[in-house]
Order: structure tokens, then sequence, then C-alpha cells
């Protein structure tokens, strides 16, 4: 019983002892830790050993409300050791690992979570970050921020942060085999961005394609982020691409082809900067959280057109870029614009679907003082429909603002042209309440946006332009809604409708060159009197005609002159009768 007593107390005393040797291992420090200039620790029972002031080794878990570990002193390796260090998730700032100013450092098999940032290096070169997991981090897992440059960054596991990793102003990265998963936006490049960022380097299992220099390629179907810096010729096509700071970004990059692709959950779609010039950006389905659909800074003479844009900021922006077209977009913005021009000049934006929230502007205009050409787009259910801030020497014309409920225009300090002259009209305005006594479809008297601003010709109906062939256009001022368009060569065709009951009119604009002739037109079938107005020319044929609402199918076609009658019908009984003795001569 003695050595049975004896043993039982050895052996709960070894296993007191082996417990608290295991509880000191294990010890969580609390508040800041800093790795001194001098190389020392404060404070000096943080669980982090030196012999040499050189190699750090974490010996225990870390936690902290505020930062994490401050390096003040460079050249040196600090092994995580498998611990972690962890913040409290709540503190704005509070970062993991913080340097600034500070060189070559090495941060290795850390586990580092629950901060702001989990690493974050401000203005420090040449460091190594690798072997990390980092995770659950309310704002940033790495950022590289503010001229930090020729850093390493490998072999880490950055999951549920906000943003994975982020690079701003910040040049000659090397980024290898970093796996990023379940961040909102994994990876994010900004103002500086000549990186070495390989394919190893992943977003949701999916390669990043991170081009520098690159001419004449098709970017691969299974890229998780696209970026193409410097290149010419690139095409990127059918990707999916998703959970990024922007999923395509064309730096300084130019004549390349960025086409149907889905983007999703993106803060911005596409992004545009420094001298991307003559590209083309079409067919595109972009819905974004926080930021801009399509977004150009300094770069001109693109061609932005057949794009879906749901966005959380802006739809399309231009930001000193000038000499692009912006057409046949449809552009829904949650916040301030539908499409927001600043310090742009010479651009086209037409054919256009422009949505915005209640409170904002379907399409603005800040200090873009020349020669933008804004026309033919459908600008409805926003705050104002257009919004002009120090932007003179523009053009407005046959553009269809409907129930825009602050105000259909808004002008500040602004003079621009709303029309284009008679009987081409200006725009359509849904709380015009003027009358068109000579029935040619243009109203009587102004549309006064304020006392510089006046629309001389607003159209009694919607504008609608049709594409009849690739070089004739028809279009149209018409009380009703206008579908299924279409031109046989000969004949022109669509539906209108309205109200059942209500009346309806339609003016034409026929291109001689399309159709030049006199006309008859029909409705369900059934003639109805035109009108050719006196303003029709050697170029175009304006008619006019009215009817009944409902849903109807009107037909026109060219009435050709009684003396070409007897040698039309003559030529189809000739062809006729060649058909029919071509087939008898078959069946002989």
């Amino acid at each position: 019983m003695k050595r049975k007593l004896v043993l039982m107390l050895t052996l709960t005393l070894l296993i007191g002892i082996l417990s608290v040797a295991f509880d000191v291992q294990e010890a969580n420090a609390s508040g800041t830790i800093y790795i001194r200039a001098d190389g020392s620790i404060d404070p000096p029972d943080a669980p982090i050993s030196t012999l040499d002031n050189v190699t750090y080794t974490l010996t225990g878990n870390i936690a902290s409300d505020a930062d994490g570990i401050v390096v003040e002193r460079s050249t040196i390796t600090i092994d995580g050791a498998g611990y972690t260090v962890e913040g409290t998730g709540i503190r704005s700032g509070g970062r993991g690992f913080f340097l600034s100013g500070i060189t070559n450092v090495t941060i290795k098999n850390a586990n580092i979570k629950q901060f702001w940032a989990g690493i974050w290096l401000q203005n420090s070169n040449n460091n190594t970050i690798s072997g990390d997991n980092i995770t659950n981090n309310t704002e940033y897992g790495i950022s590289i921020f503010w001229g930090s440059s020729n850093n390493i960054i490998s072999g880490n596991n950055i999951a549920n942060n906000k943003h994975g990793i982020y690079l701003y102003s910040s040049s000659n990265n090397i980024l290898r085999d970093n796996a990023m998963v379940n961040n909102a936006y994994n990876f994010c490049v900004t103002d500086h961005f000549v990186n070495d960022v390989d394919s190893s380097n992943r977003v949701n299992g999916k390669p990043i394609y991170y081009w520098v220099n690159m001419q004449d390629l098709s970017v691969p179907l299974d890229a998780g982020y696209v970026a193409l810096v410097n290149c010419t010729n690139i095409t990127a096509e059918n990707l999916s691409l998703m959970n990024n700071g922007q999923a395509i970004l064309l730096v300084h990059t130019t004549n390349s082809t960025i086409t149907q692709n889905n983007v999703t959950n993106i803060e911005d779609g596409i992004y545009l900067y420094d001298s991307s010039n003559n590209n083309i950006i079409y067919g595109n389905s972009i819905i974004t959280n926080t930021s801009d659909g399509i977004h150009l800074e300094y770069s001109s003479n693109n061609n932005i057109h057949g794009n879906n844009i749901t966005a959380k900021w802006v739809g399309i922006y231009l930001d000193h870029s000038s000499n692009n077209t912006i057409s046949g977009n449809n552009a829904k913005a949650d916040n301030p614009n539908g499409i927001y021009l600043t310090y742009s000049s010479n651009n086209i934006i037409c054919g256009n679907n422009i949505q915005a929230s209640s409170g904002y502007y379907g399409i603005a205009l800040e200090n873009s003082s020349k020669n933008n050409a804004i026309y033919g787009n459908n600008i409805a259910n926003t705050g104002a429909g257009v919004w002009f801030y120090s932007s003179s020497n523009n053009v407005v014309y046959h553009n269809n603002f409907i129930n825009n409920n602050i105000s259909q225009a808004y002008s500040v300090g602004s003079v621009n042209v709303w029309d284009d002259g008679y009987p081409s009209g200006g725009n359509y305005w849904s709380n015009y309440t003027g009358i068109d006594s000579n029935v040619d479809g243009i109203g009587d008297s102004n549309y006064t946006i304020d006392a510089d601003n006046n629309d001389r010709y607003p159209l009694m109906g919607m504008f609608t332009e049709f594409n009849a062939t690739l070089e004739q256009h028809i279009q149209t001022i018409c009380h009703s809604t206008i579908s299924v368009f279409d031109f046989n060569g000969t004949a022109m065709s669509f539906n209108v409708s309205g109200d059942n009951g209500t009346a309806g009119f339609c003016r034409i604009c026929i291109p001689t060159a399309l159709m030049n002739a006199t006309y008859k037109v029909f409705v369900n079938g059934t003639e109805v009197s035109h009108n050719l107005l006196p303003c029709s020319n050697e170029t175009y044929s304006y008619v006019y005609f009215n009817y009944t609402h409902s849903t109807q199918e009107v037909i026109i076609i060219p009435e050709f002159p009684s003396f070409l009658i007897l040698p039309l019908f003559m030529i189809a009984s000739l062809l006729a009768v060649i058909a029919f003795r071509r087939k008898r001569a078959k069946l002989i």
C-alpha cells in the first residue's frame, strides 16, 4: 500500500510539473509587443525568444486588443513556430504584424487572425512573408502599402478576410504559391502595378493571370483574376470572375478586347488606367459590391458598348478620359450616377439605358467642358436625369428623360446645347406640357432647364433609333412603345403598343438612300393616311401618321410610280415562265 501511495504521489507531482511546464509554453501574452530597433523585446516577458537579436521565435500565443507585434528592427527573422497572434476583431487599425520603414525582415510560420490587418507593410522593402496562415481579419489579410517594394510573399494561406492580399502604391513585389480563399475580395492592386505575380497564386482555387509586357495572347478560361500591365492585343473572353478588388485590370494596355465575361461580387469590375487606349469592352455582365462597374482613368479612344452593369457606386466612370464611345450599355447604379464624367472631353455617350437611385443622377458631368455628346439615351426614375457642374459646351439631344423625381435636368455654372436643330429635334421630357399645333412631332414651345439652358425643340414622343442596315438608321418619335423592328430590303415593319383605346402617333425619319419613294403605311393590315412633312428633303423623308392604341403592327412600303408597274409586271411574268419551264424540264 505504501509503495502504491508513493507511486501515486510521485505521478501526481510529475503530472503537476508537466502541467505547469505546458501552461508556461502555451501562455497568452496580451497587449502590443515591440521588437525594438536595438533588438530588445518589449515587454521582456513576452513569449518571444532570441539568442542573437537576429532570429526571434514565438514560444506562446499572443493576444492583443491593439497591434500584435510591432517590428522596429530590420534584418531579422520572426518564426511563428505555429503559434497564434490574435486580435479582438474589433479595433480599427489593429495589425497582427506592423512594419513601417523596415527592411529585410522575414515573417514565417505564424497564425494571424482577428485583427484589422493581419500583416501590414508600410514603406518597407525587401521583406519576406512566408508560410503564414492569415484568417478572419476585418479588413486586410496582407497589405503591402505605400512604397513597399521588392518584397516576397510566398506560400501563405489567406482566408476569410475582407481583402486577401492588397498591393497599394507598391511595385516590384514577388508573389508565389499564395492561396486566397473565401475572402470578400481576394486580390487587389492599385496605383503602382509592375509586380511579379505568377499563376501559382490562386483565388478560390483559380489562377491569377498577372501579365506584364505581353502581347497577342488570350487569357485562359480558368482565370480567377486578370491584370494586363503594359500589354497589347490581349483577349479576355468568356471568363467568370468574382471576389476580387478588380475583375480585370488594364494598365497602359492597348488594342485589347474584353468581351462576354461574367463579373460578380467585385469592388471595381473592369478598370482601365494610365493610357489604356484603343480597347474594346463589350458584352460583359458586371455586378459590383462597393464601387464602379467600368472605370476609365487617363484612358482614351476606347469603345465601351453592350455591357450590362449593376454597380454599387457608378455604372461607368470616366476620369480624365477623352474620345471614348459609351454606347448601348445598360447601366444601373445604386448610389450616385449611372454614368459619370470628370475632367473628360470629346466623349460620345449614346443609346444607353441608365438608372440610378432616386436621390442621384443618371448622367453627371463635372468639370467636363468640351464637346461631350449625349444623345439617344433612356434615363428614367433617377433623382436628376442629367447633372452638369462647371461643364459647358456639350450637346444633349434625342434623350428620353422619364419620371426623374427631383429634376429632369440640373445645371450649375454650365451652358450647353440641348437640341440638334429642326427638324431633328431635342429631347423627350415626360413632364413637358407644351402642344404640337402643326403636327410634326416637335413641341411648339421651349423646355426650360434654367435661364441659360433651353431645349428649343422638345419631342412630343420618345425617341428611338433602329439599324435598318449597317449604314442606314431609322429614327422615330413615337407616343408608343416600339418593338420587333425589321427591314427586309424593301419594306420596314414594327409593332407599336400603348393603353388600349388611346391615341398614338409616329414620326419616322427615313433615309432616302434606304427607301427613296413615296410610301404606303399600313396599321394591322389597313392602309392609313399619313403626312410627308414639309421638312423632308433629298436626304431624309419625315413621315407622320396616327392610330389608336392596342398592340399594332405597322408596315411601311414604297409606293411605285404608275409608269413602273407595267415593266415590273412583265418582268415578274417572265420570271414565272422561266421557272415553270425549268420545273417541266426536270420532270421530263
